[in-house]
């Protein structure tokens, strides 16, 4: 039953607020929502070099250099905890803007709420992610049991359900 009312429940947007690991990351995501229109992009730490996903992401989306990046790197916390109030911290690494949440109940759901928040306090946010190569059945079932997979598509979702405007609301590129 529980499994069935997750299914049911995943396109509900789970989130009370972010919390802040220290001061100036709390300051760093007030620069990101008063700053132009961010591209984030979500990393997977230990697939690639943050470096080897930018390059990657720029030539499959054709983004030039001078536009930049916002990477997050989500880790998952306790998949039970419904209403999410995760820990963000947010760090330079080689120049680049990575924003680092801990603590969360699925990965799609603060990565959804990271930018619904940077849409409606500022410029319309993108969100780039690169194709899978899990079979999207199986990427379904790993959401429903472990609170990951299928992340585009549910984030998607949450921005689609987002109580915005559809032009306010963030732009979900997958390629």
């Amino acid at each position: 039953m529980s499994m069935l009312t997750r299914f049911y429940r995943g396109t509900e947007l789970r989130f009370v607020s972010f919390e802040f690991a220290d001061t100036m990351s709390e300051a760093e995501w007030a620069k990101l929502i008063d700053g132009d229109t961010p591209v984030l992009v979500p990393h997977r730490p230990g697939k690639h070099r943050i470096a080897e996903k930018e390059m990657q992401v720029r030539l499959e989306h054709r983004i030039p250099g001078e536009v930049p990046f916002v990477f997050i790197e989500v880790e998952l916390g306790d998949v039970s905890e419904f209403y999410q109030r995760p820990l963000m911290q947010i760090v330079r690494q080689d120049a680049r803007v990575v924003v680092k949440v801990r603590r969360c109940a699925s990965v799609a759901h603060v990565i959804a709420a990271m930018a619904l928040e940077l849409a409606d306090n500022g410029p319309r946010p993108e969100i780039h992610f690169g194709w899978s190569d899990e079979n999207p059945l199986t990427a379904n079932l790993h959401f429903v049991l472990f609170g990951h997979g299928n992340v585009p598509w549910l984030v998607h979702a949450l921005v689609r359900n987002a109580d915005l405007p559809e032009e306010r609301r963030p732009r979900v590129l997958v390629g």
